[in-house]
């Protein structure tokens, strides 16, 4: 039997979450998708469609990444943003990971106390068509 604990993992540590599809003009949908065990820093973000989707600039969805904190209202810090545009061109290929990029001020990793919980929300921008199912796939590195 092995002694070994969570946090003394070095990473990465693939987590994933399956994400649900939502029809046309969906409205903007936030959920939790992951819970830190233990003090650690999440450094990937990538979204695994089940079917292709082409950005639209007025029409369109954004896939956000939210730090809710350790009770979910003390955090609304956006950590990730993918906005699914036609100019510049930014599409989602069906069983392709895309990167959602983490933002700037999280360049280096989005740091978690245990405990801290991190949300995906799907925001909806105009009239945005249907949106298919996904894995959300973040690496976790224990610190």
């Amino acid at each position: 039997m092995s002694n070994t604990r969570y946090g003394d993992i070095p990473g990465p540590i693939p987590h994933s979450y399956s994400t649900p599809a939502l029809a046309d003009d969906a409205a903007t949908i936030a959920f939790p998708v992951f819970r830190a065990p233990v003090d650690c820093i999440v450094k990937k973000v990538e979204f695994v469609p089940n079917a292709a989707f082409t950005g639209h600039d007025s029409n369109r969805k954004n896939l956000n990444v939210i730090y809710k904190g350790a009770d979910g209202s003390t955090g609304a810090a956006e950590v990730a943003n993918l906005d699914l545009t036609a100019t510049p061109a930014v599409n989602l290929v069906a069983f392709d990971a895309k990167n959602i990029p983490l933002n700037s001020t999280y360049a280096d990793g989005v740091v978690m106390s245990e405990g801290d919980v991190l949300a995906f929300e799907i925001e909806d921008v105009g009239t945005s068509p249907a949106f298919g199912p996904g894995v959300l796939y973040l690496e976790i590195y224990p610190r």
